[in-house]
C-alpha cells in the first residue's frame, strides 16, 4: 500500500511540475549585467546576451531589462549567485532555465537553474 502511495504522490508531482517547465525559457550565452540592491530585497536580475532557446513566457515577454530573477534568500539560491557572479567575471558560457513563471517579480522569468557551459 505504501509503495503504490508513494508511485503515485510522484506522479502527481511530475504532472504538477511539468506543465511549467514545458513554458519555460531557456537561453545560452553570458551574463552581461547582474543587478541586486536594496530596493529589492533577496532578489537578483541577470541578463544573459542573445536569443532564447527556449521560448519566453508570456509572463515576461517584451520585457527587455531582465531576463531572469533569483531569489537569494535561500542557501541554493546564494551557491547559484555565488556562480553566476564567477561565470560574469570569467565571462564563462552558461545555459540558464526559468520556471516557466514571474511570481517572484512580475515581469521577470524566475531562474530555476544553471549549467557551466564549457
Amino acid at each position: 500500500m505504501l509503495k503504490s502511495m508513494i508511485a503515485l504522490t510522484g506522479a502527481c508531482a511530475l504532472f504538477l511540475i511539468a506543465p511549467s517547465e514545458a513554458n519555460a525559457g531557456e537561453k545560452r550565452g553570458r551574463i552581461t549585467s547582474v543587478h541586486l540592491g536594496q530596493q529589492h530585497a533577496e532578489k537578483v536580475f541577470v541578463k544573459i546576451e542573445g536569443a532564447y532557446t527556449q521560448p519566453e513566457p508570456a509572463c515576461s515577454l517584451g520585457v527587455s531589462s531582465w531576463d531572469f530573477v533569483l531569489n537569494v534568500s535561500s542557501p541554493t539560491g546564494k551557491a547559484i549567485y555565488t556562480q553566476l557572479i564567477a561565470a560574469q567575471y570569467s565571462q564563462t558560457p552558461l545555459l540558464v532555465a526559468g520556471t516557466g513563471d514571474c511570481f517572484l517579480h512580475g515581469g521577470y522569468e524566475t531562474l530555476q537553474h544553471i549549467i557551466i557551459d564549457t
